[in-house]
């Protein structure tokens, strides 16, 4: 039922993934080898419950995700909330995720885009299992995964429009600039502030103080992280 593929998906080899044969996959890192236990209560949950595009496996902690989550709710509850889902997490429909997979400009996978885009139609249906499976790997947040992370903002713009944005516009700008923030003082002020400025978010000359505001505040607050 589950295909679980090892090697890294992107633009320019999709295509050639031809002997899958299930009808959904997981994306595993190299490193990650789930116990057959998991994978048969995973699949069991999934025959039970099979009208959905996207399955969240969640080693149950506290607080658990939600039973479902929409592609807003997902966003919060890791942007906003600070909440670990890894990529090796997710479950997908095989024919929505070569349908729905977003690339970056590089070509390689936009985990987050993709699980939301795939999410858009029907709600994210959420496994519960046990910690003692153990929770996946987490990658360090350098500065190219902050540019990721810049670029995915970008992307949601356009995908969530104005009116139904998951935060409100102050929230928005917050958790911008607190990302654009943590490249300081790789990269200077006035790069940190062009950045800002390009988002949707502060487009028009009223949003562009706000925007440039809150970069100031977040800056302000990674000075004195670093002293």
């Amino acid at each position: 039922m589950i295909t679980f593929l090892k090697n890294h998906v992107n633009e320019h080899n999709i295509d050639a993934f031809t002997d899958v044969q299930d009808p959904f996959v997981c994306l595993l890192e190299p490193d990650i080898q789930p116990a057959d236990a998991w994978v048969q209560r995973v699949e069991k949950y999934i025959i039970r419950h099979p009208e959905h595009d996207v399955y969240h496996v969640d080693l149950k902690g506290e607080p658990a995700f939600p039973r479902k989550v929409s592609a807003g709710k997902l966003f919060k509850l890791v942007f906003v909330q600070g909440r670990l889902a890894p990529l090796s997490s997710f479950i997908f429909r095989w024919s929505v995720f070569k349908d729905k997979a977003v690339f970056r400009a590089d070509g390689s996978l936009d985990p987050m885009a993709t699980i939301m885009a795939c999410a858009q139609l029907r709600p994210i249906r959420t496994v519960w299992l046990l910690k003692t499976d153990g929770p996946a790997p987490v990658a360090p947040a350098d500065d190219a995964r902050i540019w990721e992370r810049i670029e995915l903002y970008r992307w949601t713009e356009a995908f969530f429009g104005e009116d139904d944005y998951p935060i409100g516009t102050g929230d928005r700008m917050d958790l911008y600039a607190a990302t654009l923030a943590k490249l300081y003082p790789g990269r200077t002020e006035e790069e940190l502030k062009e950045v800002m400025g390009n988002f949707q978010v502060a487009q028009g000359p009223l949003r562009r103080r706000r925007a440039a505001s809150a970069l100031k505040k977040a800056l302000q607050e990674r000075k004195k992280d670093l002293q």
